[in-house]
């Protein structure tokens, strides 16, 4: 059996077709775009919760990006010198271990995905807080609308030092708002007071342990927080996230 070659001119026209198909398809396969779009800058710092000891808890305006934030650095500046305090993956950020009615200069930068970060934002100036020297609990509270629902999601978190078990979080709600469904918990109201109860899968609530719940309401034009949250008697202190 013979084998058969290729002459000059097939090498040639082989050669050709395959610069041709290069080129038609735009080259070599192209690696995906690289993402090099930075987040939007934080903007709107304020000061969110009430009644912390030694501490500036902080909330802010959440940056964008084209493909999701997914951190904030934020920055303590002492001296002239900028240095990370820490970091949070939501808009909201304790710092701690501050002295009482010392004021405290900070500023917060975006991350993205891709690494790249943020403008930092402006600088913010506050005192550490002198109030609750060891708050029992903390509420974070988010709210947020699905068409005709308006909506709370509630992050609880035990702070004091001995587990709580068998658990009621109080609130006041504003006025004329009707609690529809909840989940998370069993919830019940009289008036504008509201309680919502542990469900058997979190019960026991450990130190430094953080149980989600949430309800919602039907929508309307005045969507005000709610006040005064407690864990069973004691005072919690509340983070409000836009």
């Amino acid at each position: 059996m013979k084998r058969r070659t290729l002459t000059g001119a097939t090498v040639s026209i082989t050669l050709s077709l395959m610069v041709s198909l290069v080129v038609s398809l735009g080259g070599p396969a192209r690696a995906a775009a690289a993402d090099e779009l930075p987040p939007s800058k934080p903007t709107g710092i304020w000061e969110c919760i009430a009644d912390y000891h030694g501490a500036v808890p902080m909330c802010w305006t959440p940056s964008t990006d084209d493909t999701g934030v997914t951190g904030y650095d934020i920055y303590i500046v002492e001296d002239g010198t900028a240095r990370l305090h820490g970091t949070s993956a939501r808009p909201a950020y304790t710092a701690t271990g501050l002295v009482p009615a010392r004021p405290y200069t900070f500023f917060i930068v975006a991350r993205d995905a891709a690494g790249n970060t943020s403008p930092p934002s402006d600088r913010y100036t506050a005192h550490a807080q002198v109030g609750l020297p060891v708050p029992g609990c903390h509420v974070e509270h988010a709210t947020g609308r699905s068409g005709p629902w308006s909506y709370a999601g509630i992050k609880l978190t035990n702070t004091g030092t001995a587990p709580v078990r068998g658990w009621t979080l109080h609130l006041d709600l504003p006025e004329g708002r009707r609690i529809e469904f909840s989940w998370g918990a069993k919830w019940s109201q009289d008036g504008t007071h509201a309680a919502l109860s542990n469900l058997a899968h979190n019960e026991t609530i450990m130190p430094a342990e953080t149980t989600e719940l949430g309800y919602a309401w039907r929508h309307s034009s005045t969507d005000a927080r709610p006040q005064r949250f407690s864990l069973d008697s004691t005072p919690c202190t509340v983070t409000y996230l836009p």
